[in-house]
């Protein structure tokens, strides 16, 4: 699965991950983590697997805002879905 390649990223992800224009350097699913750290500046905060999903939580560096990516097997391929996460009140 690492090295898978990523056939679409859209307009929204693009945005929450920092990619620029071309997407350059990120071309395999083994590309993600280090874009995370290095990229997107995200620390992971945890992993938890549930019903077949991954989700892992991250947190950005800079402005403190939390994300969840959801990795879900689909066939032949890897849904990778980022959802931003609200602060608790």
């Amino acid at each position: 699965m690492l090295d898978g390649r990523i056939l679409l990223i859209n307009g929204q992800a693009r945005r929450i991950l920092k990619l620029p224009e071309s997407i350059g350097r990120i071309n395999t699913v083994r590309d993600l983590g280090p874009w995370f750290r290095d990229g997107a500046l995200w620390t992971r905060t945890g992993i938890v697997a549930d019903r077949g999903q991954t989700h892992i939580h991250y947190r950005e560096r800079s402005s403190g805002t939390s994300y969840k990516v959801t990795i879900e097997p689909l066939d032949r391929f890897v849904l990778f879905s980022i959802i931003e996460v609200p602060p608790f009140d």
